[in-house]
Parts: C-alpha cells; structure tokens; sequence
C-alpha cells in the first residue's frame, strides 16, 4: 500500500456516504445516473433524490476503483466502468418501459458509450461531458513518472453561499486511471454518430476542469433529432452540486416529461 493510501488524506469529505444506491418508486420509468471520475455516487443523490420526489425510480451505481483508493483506481481499465454501467442498464430495460441514462463528466461519456449500443434507451442527461479534457493527454507521458497528480480541493463557485452542495472523491488524479479514461473518450467519439436518442446537456460557462467546448462538440457529432445544449453562466464543472443546480434538476425533470410525452419531434 502507498504512503497515499496509507495516511487517509487523498479523500475529500471522506465521512460522506457515496456508496451505490437505488431508489425505487411504483414506476415505468427509470433513471441511471453515474458519477464522475475520482468522485463517488455523492455527485449525483441531490438530482436522484429530487426525480425520485417526482415518481422516477432511480439507479446509481459506484464505478469500479472509486471510493475505495486511488491505488485501486489507478489499476481499473475503462472496460470495468462501462460494463457495470451497460449491465445495470441491461437490467433496466427488462424491467422498465423507459430508461433514461445520464452522468456528471466522465459519467457521461459512459452514457454516450452505452446508449450507442442500445437505441431502446429512451434519453441521455448529460452533465459537463468530459469529452474533451484539458491536458488529459499528457497523462499518458506522466504515469511513466508518477502514479498520482494532486489536484485543489473541488472548490465549488461562490462556495460560501448556501446553494452550494458538498463533493466526495479523491483529491488526486491518478496517472493511469486518467489514461483510461483518455481511451474511453477515444472510443466513444468513434461511436457518437450512433447516438439517435433525445438528448439533454448542462455545461457551467466557468467550467475550468474540461473544456466546455466539448459541449459544442457532442451537440454537433450526436445524430439525434432532439437535442438541447443549456449553459449555465454562473456554474463550473460540477454543475449538479454548483449554485445553479436546482435549475438543472427542474429541466432535466421538464426534459424527460417531454421525452415521455412525445412533445419532440423525432425526424432527422
């Protein structure tokens, strides 16, 4: 065991509970929601608590690596994380009408990942999708170096206020998980065009952990018929924990009403 995993100072808010969860209600409609990486299923229990409050039953699981070490982490391949997720979705489409998927940054490349493998999941919430990270690619030269970069607190905009909500997860990227997570960006660009479903994308404007351009990008490489892009002008990378994120918990609710009431058009 590193002297990192050792001495317990590598996570963030480590008394919070971000184990995996679910939350059922008497529903044909689900939704999946992942975390990102280094966080744990804290990121998104606001947003599921809300859409469970409006009858949605809700899964959220824990990936694979996180919550447990960085050490741990630093030895998963990003096949570990989109699997677990694709099972559980699998899961879902036996037992519900509608599955919706969704994710904060890296969760939502992994929903990109799977929904191009399953047009019968019925929309995508996307959360500042790390499509595009700044300097990732420089990992793959620094893991020959060293196994973990440290990173500041998740400091949250205008932190003080009371609409900010608290982060779990690891206060260091480590080196080779971050490589894997490069190559799940590759492979699931590679796959966008395969995405048909109706899809839905928050991106903070002061952003400073991805590019917010990727946004852009995704809105652009998706062939979906429905899709929607909302920048949020006062929120970083975390947005569903950010000062603006009971707005985001409101439209991705108004989204998916609208999805399950055909209100959009589905033609090409």
């Amino acid at each position: 065991m590193s002297r990192i995993d050792h001495n317990m100072h590598w996570m963030q808010n480590k008394n919070l509970d971000g184990s995996e969860f679910s939350i059922e209600n008497k529903s044909n409609t689900c939704v999946i929601l992942i975390h990102g990486f280094t966080a744990t299923t804290i990121e998104v229990r606001p947003l599921s608590e809300y859409l469970a409050s409006k009858g949605y039953s809700i899964y959220a699981p824990l990936l694979p690596g996180h919550d447990t070490t960085p050490s741990d982490l630093n030895k998963r391949n990003w096949s570990e994380w989109t699997n677990k997720v694709e099972e559980l979705t699998i899961d879902a489409l036996r037992n519900y009408k509608n599955v919706f998927l969704g994710g904060e940054s890296m969760g939502g490349i992994i929903s990109c990942y799977v929904a191009s493998f399953h047009p019968e999941i019925s929309g995508l919430l996307l959360y500042s999708p790390a499509i595009q990270v700044k300097k990732l690619g420089f990992m793959r030269i620094m893991k020959l170096f060293t196994k973990y970069i440290s990173k500041p607190s998740l400091k949250l905009n205008d932190e003080d206020t009371d609409d900010v909500l608290p982060w779990k997860g690891y206060k260091v990227n480590p080196t080779s998980a971050a490589v894997q997570l490069l190559r799940l960006q590759e492979i699931t660009k590679l796959r966008l065009h395969l995405i048909r479903q109706p899809t839905i994308i928050f991106q903070g404007n002061l952003d400073r952990t991805i590019d917010p351009n990727g946004a852009e990008y995704l809105i652009g490489k998706i062939n979906s018929s429905v899709k929607k892009l909302i920048w949020l002008e006062k929120s970083g990378h975390c947005v569903l924990l950010d000062q603006e994120y009971f707005g985001v918990f409101a439209e991705t609710d108004i989204f998916i009403k609208q999805v399950l009431s055909n209100d959009f058009s589905y033609r090409e």
